[in-house]
């Protein structure tokens, strides 16, 4: 059973879950706790990273705090995990490498997990990934021993797993972190239960990926990927001529001067909104694939005219082109755009074009 209270689930399977004024989940508890019941807490940063995880146990009459958890981070990626549990204090160290976008942090860092470096035993684990980059299997860099070995359902359910260190690392289905202790992927923008198969909270972007706001993937993550969350949204004013590009998770702007049609020949790209796709090929060009009735056919519908593009200075006979005195600009705003960019074209940027 699921209840939902302001977008956020805040009950499931009868244990009660709560919420920040910034709809990050803070605590899994039982509200009138019985003996050995468990309370999961978080707590954030400025950013929204999680930097803190406690775990306590209901024990004569109040919580008592068992372990608790810091992290620490290189842009979205975990670098390192410091766990206090008992008066002992441990460490892990996590390497990262590039991830599915071909950058650091690009994706989420979705399959770009290299090694793991377990201070307690002073073992060094390397991560192996399956063609959807879950985590496979981790190998002892030593010994070549597989310590850790999973198997995931369509939803990210692990359906089988063995190995002498594989309840002891987190990272696991979308290389995302697995929260034991509740049973939720930690995704940096809000978490995601296998079990229910969806979000436990509402999308940030409310519509612009669809009418559910809970549903992964539009219901298919075995073909697609999703990275933490973020949008960029762009607006192009075809009479000043300037592009604005705003990440909607850090609020930053990059105002670009564009040209759309006349350079050399053919009109302005039409008013309307617009998805930012990967165009496969070609570097610094951005697919504007109109949202109408056929959406994602590289066709504006109304006017039949196709293959829109943004794209770095040059030629345009309808395409927005950045102007040539804007290259350092043009630099910024691909920067932005790959830092959000999904290459299934699941994840929706949409662009504004008006008159």
């Amino acid at each position: 059973m699921t209840d939902l209270d302001d977008g956020n689930t805040i009950t499931y399977d009868g244990v009660p879950y709560q919420y920040n004024g910034e709809n990050r989940l803070t605590a899994v508890q039982a509200l009138t706790p019985a003996e050995n019941d468990t309370r999961v807490t978080f707590i954030y940063d400025f950013l929204g990273r999680r930097v803190k995880k406690s775990v306590s146990v209901w024990n004569s009459g109040k919580w008592n705090k068992e372990t608790e958890k810091l992290f620490i981070y290189n842009g979205w990626n975990l670098i390192r995990e410091i766990t206090v549990e008992n008066g002992k204090t441990t460490e892990k160290a996590y390497l990262w490498g590039l991830d599915i976008s071909r950058s650091l942090h690009g994706a989420g860092g979705i399959g770009g997990l290299l090694a793991i470096y377990d201070h307690s035993t002073s073992e060094i684990y390397y991560f192996l990934y399956d063609a959807k980059e879950n985590v496979s299997q981790l190998i002892n860099s030593e010994t070549i021993e597989i310590v850790a070995h999973y198997e995931y359902d369509a939803f990210g359910n692990i359906i089988f797993s063995y190995g002498t260190y594989a309840d002891e690392n987190p990272f696991r289905w979308s290389t995302k972190y697995y929260d034991a202790e509740t049973g939720l992927y930690y995704y940096g923008k809000r978490y995601y239960s296998p079990s229910m198969g969806r979000w436990a909270s509402r999308d940030p972007i409310e519509e612009e990926d669809g009418q559910n706001l809970y549903v992964m993937l539009r219901n298919n993550p075995v073909n697609h990927w999703d990275f933490i969350g973020l949008l960029v949204f762009g607006a192009y004013d075809i009479d000043s001529k300037n592009l604005v590009i705003t990440d909607e998770d850090t609020h930053e702007t990059i105002v670009l001067c564009a040209e759309s049609g006349g350079n050399p020949f053919g009109a302005p790209i039409p008013e309307g909104k617009y998805e930012i796709l990967e165009r496969v090929g070609r570097s610094e060009f951005y697919r504007l694939d109109a949202i109408d009735s056929t959406p994602r056919n590289d066709t504006h519908e109304p006017t039949k005219r196709t293959k829109f593009r943004l794209h770095k200075p040059g030629r345009t006979i309808g395409c927005i082109a950045a102007s040539k005195d804007c290259k350092n600009c043009w630099e910024n705003v691909v920067k932005l755009i790959n830092s959000t960019f999904d290459f299934n074209n699941c994840s929706l940027s949409p662009c504004s074009l008006t008159n």
